[in-house]
């Protein structure tokens, strides 16, 4: 494994922490980019890129080709193509995008080859949590071969795991422990009072 990435594509900000593993020691690092996302034309796309001077942090000026449809994320996606959030969207429809986005980021900032092996950790909500194997399927598809900023990759899924956010998490242990989670609470809230 080459790299490990805990990703949540959240609607206030696309947040990362990940971890390159041939660097020693090993550190873990915090990435973070704006939240937008807009499908694009390769047209509208060759027309920034003729208009570019020098190169901005890849994830300040991050946009990806995959399945032959163009797509700017972030500050790019926000400032250049003026791009909205529509908080009605599931995190879902744009895991894919947002993660092909942060994997190239990642991939250029620490000089990573083109094709290497990741170990992915992804939040969603719990409503979408439950379409985790699909959104697997997606990911391995997208990440065999895509693009980010003109440069191809390759990267093999070797591990992917897809938790639920915050009142998820406890939605599903609840869930596991039943009556005894009931329990729990009233202790809890008998210790704070």
């Amino acid at each position: 494994m080459d790299l490990m990435l805990s990703l949540d594509p959240g609607t206030s900000m696309t947040k990362m922490v990940y971890r390159v593993l041939s660097e020693i020691p090993y550190k873990s690092e915090l990435l973070c980019m704006e939240p937008e996302l807009i499908k694009i034309s390769k047209d509208s796309l060759d027309l920034y890129e003729s208009g570019q001077m020098n190169r901005p942090n890849p994830e300040n000026e991050a946009w990806i080709e995959y399945n032959g449809e163009y797509y700017a994320v972030g500050f790019l996606a926000q400032k250049y193509f003026e791009a909205r959030i529509n908080f009605l969207e599931l995190k879902y429809e744009n895991a894919i995008p947002k993660t092909l986005a942060a994997v190239g980021a990642i991939a250029i900032r620490d000089s990573l080859k083109a094709n290497f092996d990741l170990s992915l950790g992804l939040l969603l909500p719990y409503g979408e949590w439950e379409d985790r194997e699909r959104l697997e399927r997606g990911l391995t598809k997208a990440l065999s071969s895509f693009s980010f900023r003109g440069k191809q990759f390759c990267i093999n899924l070797i591990n992917f795991q897809c938790l639920p956010e915050g009142g998820g998490l406890i939605l599903t242990r609840s869930k596991k422990l039943g009556t005894d989670f009931n329990k729990m609470n009233k202790l809890l809230r008998s210790l704070i009072v």
